[in-house]
């Protein structure tokens, strides 16, 4: 426990930027950060990360390398965080936090392949379905903007879908 700060952030304080080697795995206590890519000057949103989930970046955990990726605050957050350093010494020091550390990279796994299924070969009216079943709630907590970014459509085409549906089905 002593090598976990406690800390709160602003929103849109950026934890992590490209071409900086992040030092750091984020818990968030409270909160949603987003993860997300610039791409011909857009930014395209690649995943939201809420209470009991983790961020970092792959390049930095898996690489100590500098990462190509932002994330950033959404909304004021409760954050844990250990040096990436100390994790991996207290991974091999201590098997069960091994086992927790092993955990945490097989769900961020399993988050990507969802957002891969989500976003590819799917009508845009059951991604957003999708999103609001997989994400109960986050529909009301992030930007309309940040959301179709990350269902790869426009603000403005996740806005006719979203007054299309019944109204008890965006909560």
């Amino acid at each position: 426990m002593e090598s976990i700060i406690i800390e709160k952030f602003p929103k849109h304080h950026k934890l992590i930027r490209p071409g900086h080697t992040c030092e750091h795995v984020y818990f968030v206590i409270k909160g949603i950060l987003r993860g997300y890519w610039m791409q011909r000057r857009k930014e395209v949103t690649v995943c939201f990360i809420r209470e009991n989930e983790t961020a970092t970046s792959v390049a930095g955990m898996f690489n100590q390398a500098p990462g190509k990726g932002y994330v950033d605050v959404v909304e004021t957050a409760e954050l844990g965080y250990i040096r990436l350093d100390t994790m991996w010494e207290l991974s091999r020091r201590f098997p069960e936090f091994g086992q927790v550390v092993e955990y945490f990279v097989r769900r961020y796994n399993r988050q990507v392949l969802r957002r891969f299924r989500l976003t590819v070969m799917r009508p845009a009216k059951e991604r957003f379905q999708s999103f609001l079943k997989n994400y109960p709630g986050l529909v009301h907590r992030v930007p309309l903007k940040y959301v179709a970014s990350s269902l790869a459509l426009t603000p403005e085409t996740l806005s006719r879908i979203k007054a299309a549906l019944p109204p008890h089905t965006s909560h």
